[in-house]
This record gives structure tokens, C-alpha cells and sequence, in this order.
């Protein structure tokens, strides 16, 4: 016990924690505290009175939370809790949690149990709750897949990236059923009974069974066999995590990471999506071969998720089947301010003149070109896919695509790809796409290996990663032909068909194509017709409702007001002050 205190330390020094001492007490006193007094705001509205089975009852902000998830989504196993609550109210625990989490969430997971079984009661409620499983998430350091290291290893970490791949579901054993096979009893062998003793055996640390030696019903050895069919598993998938755009250095190739999802965070995120992910940075030996027990001496790294939300711009999009855009909480918080909501009001009262609004503030640091504005903010707006019925079940049979596809073409240094850019970065979902640099699998699916089970996968192109958002194009008139032709169906059907290495799938692509092209002798020949200068295939053009020409046509006045413009830009008002003082 002596070395135990030792070791244990000063209760509330955060660097240190000890599993099996008294530490676990403090965890679990520290987290009923925060339970019982955090209110929203932290002051008079931490209890509030809620109905119960016999009447009314004070309970704290999360005692609330908890009951309205239960009423909510009663088969649901994840209940969130925000980890800047615990930092503001107790340090201490918040530090356990980043540094210990593989320590202390599971002691925090049976108090949460605990607390949804007398939830259950004080709600009356008749059918069996499911054991409830922590989600913390909203960690106040968010770290970069590139800048992991060993010192995170088995901390709590939070990724922010794009998902690129997602397996299918994997079954985990959790607990392991043996069965005693032996004969047992006196007599002919033909008659004596099978034993049949029954001992469950939970999984140990990293997938490991542990075999019992004897049964301790009939005492023989080597006698005991694993049941399949009675073993108890658990959800799992694999989510290859890509690092954003915006956070990767110039020239860098992007890092990925994988993550492991368990229970109801499979299935939530799908490729394409912005997510962050909270969970534990993890590492694992890996054999030398399958047959030789020899390991590496580089470890494989990997996170453990606990809880996996969409980012906000994401979740501003509603799409047909999102519930809530992180499953282990009850309310979206879209992070505006009340001043900012106020100023969206007020737009909206603008009538038409909303629109002006909208035309000026989209990319402002482009000259006029305000045609081409209003038709880039309609792509991005989008519109209302309709769906049609024909059978008598009521299922949809086809769909009317309510995403819109421009092209813009014209003369060079017309800003065409300063809009595409604008574009890009005001989606909420986009990819984008060069030319040159564009092949038909990087726009559709490309079949690859997996490192691990060496299975044929199928990893998402450009134009599927972009469902529901803007695929972005440019130099697309430089594009080879086979990479166009796959743009047919995409465009049009928006599916992309693939029949590669024994798949053959049908995947959704339900996204918006903007593209950006110059003309055939790279300006644009008024003698030529509009076709005979873009020169695409017609069965091509037609699938863009939107075609713009941008051409820089020679005049006096506009190029003066488009130097002013541009001098204003780097220049600011003394560009303006200099061209009136000479009379410019």
C-alpha cells in the first residue's frame, strides 16, 4: 500500500494516475462532481426541474442531456460529453483524460451506466437500456496527422481530415464462449454424455484468447472448444483519414492515418466527408510474415476513435439522411454568434436586393464579371432534386438531378480559375481536378491492394468523393479524351459505373461540375462559331446548363477602370488620389 501512495503521487498532480490504486476513486469522485454541478453557463441554470416517475425532479445539465438522449435515441450507445466543460471546471480531470484515456474512460463508462439505470427507473422506462458508451470530444489542442509522434502515443488526440476510404463492417470479438467437449460418465463410450460446461472468456488486450487449460466441471484437459455461434461481437470499421488541403505545406504530398470506429460511429462518416476525430493514437508490432512470430522493429500507428464529428461546414448542409452530424450528441452548434445571426437577419429582410448583396461579396477582388457571379452562386446554392415514383410499392425509381454544371471559357487571364478558386474554397464539399494531371480513375474509382489483408479495395476518384458537393476542373480542354468520356454518365446519370478486377458497382456521384477551358487557339475567335472555338464533343456540351463566355475585349474605358481596380488592390486609396491628381 506504501508504494502504491507512492507511486499514486498528489491527487491532483494531472502527470500522474495509477489503474489499479486508489486513483480510480478520485476519477470516479472527480467525475461526480462535475456531473453534479456543471450547469450550461456554469452558474444558477446548472439544476433544473425535469419530469419523473415521481414527479418532479432537480437534475444537473447532463442528468437532463442524459434523459432527453434516452427518450431521444433509445438504442443508441454513445452519449457525448463536452471535454471544454471538464476543463473549465476541473483541470485535473482533463488532463487524466488526455493523458490516460485508455485508464480512465472505461471507469467513467461504468458510472455512466450506472446513471443511465437510474435514469431508466426515474423515467419509468420498460424496455432494458443499452450500455452507454463515452464520447468525449471538443479537445482543446487539435494536433495534425503529420505532426504525431511517440510522445502521443496512447494520449488523446484530435484529427482533423477527410475521409477517403471506409471498409466494410468488420466483426470484433469482444467475449469468447468455450465449450467442454469431453465425454464424461461411466459405462460404454457410446453412452456417456458430453460435457458441455460452458465458461466465458473475455478478450484480452490486442485480440488475444487465452484457451481455459481444464474445465471445472468434469477437470480434464484440452478439453475445452471455442463457440463460434455463442461469442459476443461488437461493430468495428476501418476510415482511412486524409489530412485537409488547407493544412498541408507547399510541395508536401498529404498523410494519411487509419482509424478504427466501434459501435455507432460505423457508418457514420462516408468518403468525401470533413470530420474531426477524437480518439487514441494507438501503435501495434507488426510480424515479420504471418508465419514467423519475429516482429519489426517500426511499430504501426493507428487511433482509436472515440467520437467522430462533421465539421461545421458540413453540418450546416442538410442532407436526406443526417440526423445530427455527431452521434454522440444531442444539439448542433453551427458556431455562429448572436451579432452574426443578427446580420443574417437583416440580410434576409433585403428583399431583392439580397442578390446584390451576395454578387458583391463573392469574390471581391474580381472586376464586374457579375453574370458569371450570379450563376456560380446558384451552382453552389444548388437546386431541389426531384424524385419520381412508377411502381406501386412507392419506391423512387429515378431521380432529376438538382445539381447545376458550368463551364466557363474564354479568353486567358480572364479570372477563370480565380472563380473556380472562390468556388473551392466557399464549398462545403469540393474536390478539384487539373487537366493534365487528370486521369478517368482519378475522377471515378481506382482498384488497389489493402497493405494488411491484401484484398482487392476500391478507392473513391475525385467525383465520387465530391457527392453532394463541387468537383472543380480546370484546364479542362486540356483533359485527354478517355478522361471526358467518363464525365458522360457522371453529369448526366450521376452515377459512375465500375467494372474493374471482378467489382462491378454503381456509385453515387451527385455532384455539381464547374470547368474552366480556352478556346482552341487559346483566344477566342469572333469569325468562329461559339462551337468550333470551345471544341468539345456536342454530347459533351450539353450536359452543362451553363455556358459562359469570357472574353478581354479591347477597350480604352474598361481597361482604365480594370487597372484602377487592380492598383487599388495593392495600392489601396493613394491609387485612386494619384490617378485624379493627373487627371486620370
Amino acid at each position: 500500500d506504501d508504494d502504491m501512495d507512492m507511486d499514486m503521487g498528489d491527487e491532483n498532480d494531472p502527470n500522474v494516475y495509477n489503474k489499479g490504486g486508489p486513483m480510480r476513486v478520485h476519477v470516479v469522485r472527480r467525475f461526480e462532481d462535475f456531473w453534479n454541478t456543471y450547469g450550461e453557463g456554469n452558474a444558477d441554470d446548472d439544476v433544473q426541474m425535469v419530469d419523473g416517475a415521481e414527479g418532479d425532479v432537480e437534475v444537473s445539465y447532463y442528468e437532463r442531456k442524459l434523459r432527453e438522449h434516452l427518450i431521444t435515441t433509445p438504442g443508441k450507445s454513445g452519449f457525448g460529453v463536452d471535454l471544454s466543460h471538464i476543463e473549465g471546471t476541473d483541470m485535473t480531470l482533463y488532463k487524466w483524460f488526455e493523458h490516460f484515456p485508455r485508464a480512465v474512460i472505461p471507469e467513467i463508462d461504468a458510472v455512466l451506466d450506472q446513471k443511465v439505470r437510474a435514469a431508466c427507473d426515474d423515467l419509468a422506462m420498460e424496455e432494458e437500456p443499452a450500455p452507454r458508451i463515452l464520447h468525449p470530444f471538443n479537445l482543446s489542442v487539435k494536433s495534425h496527422i503529420r505532426s504525431l509522434d511517440p510522445s502521443h502515443i496512447d494520449s488523446l488526440v484530435a484529427l482533423k481530415g477527410i475521409v477517403i476510404r471506409t471498409s466494410e463492417l468488420i466483426p470484433e470479438m469482444t467475449c469468447a464462449v468455450f465449450r467442454c467437449q469431453a465425454k464424461v460418465g461411466t459405462g460404454p463410450l457410446n453412452s456417456q454424455r458430453v460435457c458441455m460446461y460452458k465458461e466465458n472468456v473475455p478478450v484480452e488486450e490486442g485480440g488475444k484468447v487465452v484457451e481455459p487449460e481444464s474445465c471445472p466441471a468434469c477437470k480434464k484437459t484440452k478439453s475445452m472448444t471455442l463457440s463460434h455461434g455463442e461469442c459476443i461481437f461488437s461493430d468495428k470499421q476501418l476510415i482511412k483519414l486524409q489530412e485537409s488541403p488547407e493544412d498541408m505545406p507547399a510541395g508536401e504530398t498529404p498523410q494519411t492515418i487509419q482509424v478504427f470506429a466501434y459501435s455507432d460511429l460505423v457508418d457514420f462518416a462516408l468518403p468525401g466527408d470533413r470530420v474531426e476525430v477524437t480518439g487514441v493514437y494507438r501503435c501495434k508490432p507488426l510480424r515479420v510474415t504471418r508465419r514467423v512470430r519475429t516482429l519489426k522493429s517500426v511499430f504501426k500507428t493507428f487511433v482509436d476513435a472515440y467520437n467522430i464529428q462533421k465539421t461545421a461546414s458540413e453540418r450546416m448542409r442538410i442532407a436526406e439522411n443526417d440526423d445530427q452530424a455527431q452521434p454522440g450528441g444531442d444539439e448542433v452548434d453551427l458556431g455562429f454568434t448572436q451579432q452574426e445571426i443578427d446580420k443574417f437577419k437583416e440580410i434576409a429582410d433585403m428583399g431583392e436586393g439580397v442578390y446584390k448583396v451576395l454578387v458583391k461579396s463573392f469574390a471581391p477582388s474580381i472586376w464586374e464579371n457579375d453574370d458569371v457571379k450570379k450563376g456560380l452562386l446558384c451552382q453552389l446554392f444548388g437546386g431541389n432534386a426531384c424524385y419520381k415514383t412508377r411502381n406501386k410499392d412507392g419506391k423512387v425509381t429515378w431521380r432529376v438531378r438538382g445539381e447545376m454544371n458550368i463551364l466557363l471559357c474564354g479568353d486567358p487571364s480572364t479570372a477563370k480559375s480565380q472563380l473556380l478558386g472562390y468556388s473551392h474554397k466557399i464549398a462545403h464539399r469540393a474536390t478539384q481536378a487539373t487537366g493534365r494531371g487528370t486521369s478517368a480513375t482519378g475522377l471515378t474509382a481506382y482498384i488497389l491492394k489493402d497493405p494488411e489483408t491484401k484484398e482487392v479495395i476500391l478507392e473513391s476518384g475525385a467525383l465520387v468523393l465530391g457527392d453532394r458537393g463541387l468537383c472543380c476542373i480546370d484546364e479542362f480542354d486540356k483533359m485527354d479524351d478517355s478522361a471526358r468520356a467518363i464525365l458522360h454518365e457522371a453529369m448526366e446519370q450521376q452515377t459512375v459505373s465500375i467494372a474493374k478486377a471482378g467489382m462491378v458497382c454503381s456509385l453515387n456521384a451527385r455532384t455539381a461540375v464547374l470547368a474552366c477551358a480556352n478556346p482552341v487557339l487559346s483566344r477566342y475567335d469572333p469569325t468562329k462559331s461559339i462551337v468550333a472555338n470551345i471544341n468539345l464533343p456536342p454530347t459533351l456540351m450539353s450536359r452543362f446548363d451553363l455556358i459562359y463566355l469570357m472574353l478581354d475585349k479591347s477597350n480604352a474605358t474598361t481597361d482604365e477602370k480594370l487597372a484602377r481596380h487592380i492598383a487599388l488592390l495593392y495600392c489601396g486609396d493613394a491609387a485612386y488620389n494619384m490617378g485624379d491628381g493627373e487627371g486620370g
